[in-house]
């Protein structure tokens, strides 16, 4: 939106259009396990070990397309393991297999109580961090948007907390109620 000087509706048909990604929801386990490690730059994102352990988290060891990034095992609604998501340690940048579409999951949904509040963010670190500290947190990996399939998997909570930055509040919003979705508030 900033880069292009449009508005919410144009800047997510042109991210649509250009995404245009083939993926499709994956049907088969993972068989891939990568040995990881924990390191400085996770225990500096407020991450401890233990909860990196706990949910799969680290630096990939070895020669890989995650290389020098914090690699989040993903598992589906409900629990399979599907990919790896990574996050470049140098840039920030986004490291997936071409396999996997975000819009098609939300990193931590299989762990959810839908009789308790659900946290939501964009930030992969800030939902780790909310997690460990004893929320229910969800992640849509970054997207300055939710998809369909986020907004299905939504509707099934009860009462979910946005922890956005302020250039989302508004368009989240509205993509909230107009899906006519349960009770939802912004942090």
């Amino acid at each position: 939106m900033r880069t292009k000087g449009i508005e919410w509706a144009a800047a997510n048909d042109l991210l649509s259009k250009a995404h245009n990604n083939t993926a499709k929801r994956i049907t088969e386990e993972l068989n891939i396990q990568y040995e990881l490690f924990y390191n400085d730059f996770i225990k500096s994102k407020g991450i401890e070990e233990e909860m990196c352990k706990l949910l799969e988290i680290g630096v990939p060891k070895g020669k890989t397309m995650l290389a020098g990034s914090v690699a989040f095992a993903v598992r589906d609604a409900n629990g399979m393991k599907v990919a790896y998501y990574g996050i470049k340690m140098k840039d920030g940048k986004s490291v997936f297999h071409n396999t996997f579409n975000p819009e098609f999951y939300l990193y931590n949904f299989c762990n959810i109580d839908f009789s308790e509040p659900v946290y939501f963010t964009t930030d992969m670190f800030r939902c780790i961090y909310n997690i460990a500290n004893g929320r229910q947190c969800v992640c849509n990996f970054g997207l300055p948007y939710l998809s369909d399939t986020h907004l299905e998997l939504l509707h099934l909570v009860d009462r979910i907390v946005f922890l956005v930055d302020e250039p989302l509040v508004k368009p989240l919003a509205i993509q909230m109620a107009e899906n006519k979705m349960n009770y939802f508030r912004f942090e």
